[in-house]
């Protein structure tokens, strides 16, 4: 069986707030949790799992030399987009029909 995390324990373990791991909970958002009656506990693995997959990885020189193109695009909602598309990849990007 996994292992079993209080909300104490797995703020400790993520290094997040215990009120953010309850403000997620009633936000339904955040890493899946167990409801055992009043009782909420996380499972080890799925924390883990959950940070694995916000995981982001920066862009090396190589994807940023050339590779990607990045448009602006127009003005919408009170504030400026960009896109990155691959170069050639996406003709509406290069022609700015992408918002």
């Amino acid at each position: 069986m996994a292992r079993l995390l209080t909300p104490e324990q797995a703020a400790e373990f993520t290094g997040l707030a215990l009120d953010t791991l309850a403000q997620w909970r009633s936000q339904r958002k955040g890493p899946p949790y167990i409801k055992l009656g009043r009782a909420v506990r996380y499972r080890a693995d799925d924390l883990e799992k959950y940070f694995a997959a916000h995981t982001i990885v920066p862009l090396t020189d190589e994807m940023l030399s050339g590779r990607l193109a990045v448009h602006e695009t127009k003005e919408s909602g009170g504030g400026k987009t960009r896109a990155a598309r691959r170069a050639g990849a996406c003709p509406e990007a290069e022609q700015g029909r992408i918002v």
